[in-house]
């Protein structure tokens, strides 16, 4: 695993280890359910061993917006849905890690076939490799082509109807009389 900015070339197995960390310190980070307070023991610990998960560090937490921003590559909404369903992963100390969705689950949830799923899951992972090793594109750099403002004049937005060389959806609504 890499740290610090991409240098070199991704491949679907770094990728899909990236997003499995990612997944594992979503799950590790502390989150009390609907109640502000959670529910909780007030009983003294008495020679038990603590459940109290570790809290992930601000550089994991950071490694893991990094790569859930990976999923932007993926056009398809399917797709982008079950690479990150499957990134989610529980690990215990010393236990085999377990995926929360497993691909059972998953056939449960979507009625697909489970090699269906495994091959969109698969086309999710490599079009995400194929954005991140394209040239000149960055971590946090990846904009869509798409959307209702585009900057040309040296940061400055305008709107995509107002581009020259662009007709406009519909014509501005004039009302006489109003300032």
């Amino acid at each position: 695993m890499r740290d610090g900015p991409i240098a070199g070339r991704f491949s679907a197995a770094e990728v899909e280890e990236r997003l499995t960390d990612a997944g594992r310190v979503l799950l590790a980070l502390p989150w009390s359910g609907c109640f502000p307070a959670g529910f909780r023991n007030l009983w003294p610990d008495q020679g038990r061993a603590s459940t109290r998960r570790r809290v992930p560090t601000a550089q994991q937490i950071s490694a893991m917006d990094a790569a859930y921003g990976w999923t932007a590559f993926i056009i398809d909404q399917d797709e982008r849905r079950f690479v990150l369903m499957r990134s989610l992963v529980l690990s215990e100390a010393g236990a085999k890690p377990r995926h929360v969705w497993t691909w059972r689950r998953m056939q449960r949830l979507t009625g697909l076939h489970r090699d269906t799923l495994k091959v969109r899951w698969g086309r999710g992972i490599d079009r995400i490799v194929r954005g991140l090793n394209r040239p000149a594109v960055a971590i946090g750099a990846h904009r869509p082509p798409f959307g209702p403002f585009r900057s040309l004049n040296h940061g400055k937005p305008e709107l995509a109807g107002d581009m020259p060389g662009h007709k406009p959806l519909r014509s501005p609504i004039r009302v006489e009389g109003v300032l």
